[in-house]
């Protein structure tokens, strides 16, 4: 890159820094945290430190920084679950989490967290790979392992390590008898986004056997068409500040949810072929993604009136990847190319889902992708990255104030993730199913996970466990499926109503 293209980058940076600097600032004053405000008016002087974070890559990215910092009790930690008929054997996930280690600096490094300055990855020496590696014999089925997530969600993991850990369950049996092993890959978020993490670890595998590029998914943006104009930026911002807060409901809880609080852990794999939804989807110029929020909108809908709770159409902050997703699953030529996951494309945009309404199921399913269509061509995923970005190079003293209050706007996140290419291997076996959870955090009650792998979309819900049961999350799942199942078999006939 050219010193020119240089300045130009840096410059385009500092715009940024100063729209989103001043929206907080603007956000600050409406919150009455007056003194605080004039701080956050220096927040532009982060745009500098991106440039320096260039010339010491070992500071965490900015996001990344923000959600180390956002979390004392290092419990934002994300977690796979894949199960198999296969035999894991030991040595191939030594070998395997092996590569992994020496290829990439985030899986051999831990976290310093610093009060004023800012956090950093740092080596570990002579770091003992067995200490990430274990073996548990015990009996699981899918409740058992659904109770085990769900404990693992509220246990932080050991700051003084590289944050990640892989879990063997040699005991593991499946719905319908047969038997297999489960394999739990835990890691905290600010090691990578969906997006990084597929990259790394699904462009190839360990024996170095490409893997033919993936077909790109259509997604709730075509990132594309973000625009990048301050003019925008400014626009968006005002929106994002004018959204009230979500009030307290039966999907969302009136006070911020502890650290090591209960959380709640379920899944389940939907019925209906991933092939039979894109058909009844294309019929009426649908996305798949218009689909499944459109089936959890209505799951939602049924769960509040068996509930006999008052009906709310909740906010939902829809996570996003700031690339197209097949970029991650395109075959790497050369390890050497791909870089270190990191939190670098995680972008979000907000969609209030269609749940009070009595509408048939197309419809509801045209509310949500009228909703989302309004978002086409918005900044306003590049805009929460740079918010994050901002809160993630001020001190937590300045900036927590402000990101409590302006983080409870939603009562629940939805992200979509597809699985890893067919034919794809971990630790030496072959995946029969592919989950992710993603611990709730604050007054957001509810993280839904989408997954689709093996023709079928999965349904991974981590939830508050204040205000919800496993009765309640099996409910929600329940309905989620049903309602696929019918919007991919009705033919998007408008004549059924929930």
């Amino acid at each position: 890159m050219s010193s020119r293209e240089m300045m130009m980058k840096a410059g385009k940076e500092v715009a940024k820094s100063v729209v989103v600097a001043k929206a907080a600032q603007i956000g600050a004053n409406r919150l009455g945290l007056t003194a605080i405000a004039g701080s956050v008016g220096m927040a532009t002087w982060g745009a500098g430190l991106l440039i320096a974070r260039k010339i010491h890559p070992q500071y965490l990215d900015p996001v990344s920084s923000n959600q180390i910092n956002r979390d004392p009790e290092f419990v934002m930690n994300c977690h796979i679950i894949v199960k198999t008929k296969d035999t894991v054997k030991h040595e191939d996930v030594v070998e395997t989490m092996e590569f992994y280690v020496k290829n990439f600096d985030r899986f051999r490094e831990r976290v310093v967290v610093r009060q004023w300055m800012w956090p950093y990855w740092e080596q570990m020496e002579n770091m003992d790979i067995n200490a990430h590696i274990f073996f548990d014999a015990t009996p699981k089925d899918h409740e058992g392992l659904m109770d085990y997530c769900s404990s693992s969600l509220t246990q932080g993991m050991n700051p003084l390590m590289p944050l990640w850990k892989i879990v063997v369950f040699t005991n593991f049996t499946f719905e319908d008898g047969t038997k297999g092993n489960a394999i739990l890959f835990k890691y905290h978020h600010c090691m990578g986004d969906g997006f990084s993490l597929a990259r790394t670890m699904f462009s190839f595998d360990p024996d170095n056997v490409l893997l033919p590029p993936k077909p790109n998914r259509a997604g709730l943006h075509q990132p594309g068409t973000i625009g990048a104009k301050v003019g925008k930026f400014v626009g968006a911002s005002k929106k994002l500040l004018s959204i009230q807060d979500d009030p307290p409901s039966s999907v969302k809880a009136a006070n911020l949810l502890a650290p090591l609080a209960t959380r709640i852990a379920c899944a389940q794999t939907s019925k209906a072929p991933i092939q039979d939804i894109k058909k009844a989807a294309k019929a009426r110029n649908f996305t798949i993604n218009d689909m499944v929020l459109g089936a959890l909108s209505a799951a939602l809908r049924k769960y509040q009136i068996d509930k006999g709770m008052p009906l709310v159409d909740p906010l939902a902050g829809v996570w996003v990847a700031l690339k197209p997703i097949g970029e991650a699953f395109a075959k790497q030529g050369d390890i050497n190319t791909v870089p270190e996951p990191g939190n670098k494309n995680l972008g979000c945009v907000y969609v209030r889902l269609p749940v009070v309404k009595d509408l048939s199921r197309p419809d509801r399913v045209q509310a949500v992708c009228d909703e989302i269509s309004q978002l086409k061509g918005s900044p306003e995923p590049l805009l929460a990255q740079q918010f994050m970005k901002m809160f993630g190079l001020m001190p937590t003293l300045i900036s927590n104030p402000i990101w409590n209050a302006l983080s409870n706007k939603i009562s629940l996140s939805v992200s979509n993730l597809p699985g890893p290419p067919p034919g794809w291997k971990f630790c030496g076996v072959e995946m029969q199913s592919f989950s992710v959870w993603v611990p709730p955090v604050g007054t957001i009650s509810t993280f839904a996970l989408i997954t689709s792998y093996h023709d079928r979309i999965t349904l991974s819900l981590a939830m508050d466990g204040t205000i919800f049961s496993k009765e309640d999350g099996k409910a929600l799942l329940q309905n989620f499926d049903d309602e696929l199942c019918q919007l991919a078999s009705s033919g998007m006939q408008p004549t059924s109503k929930l």
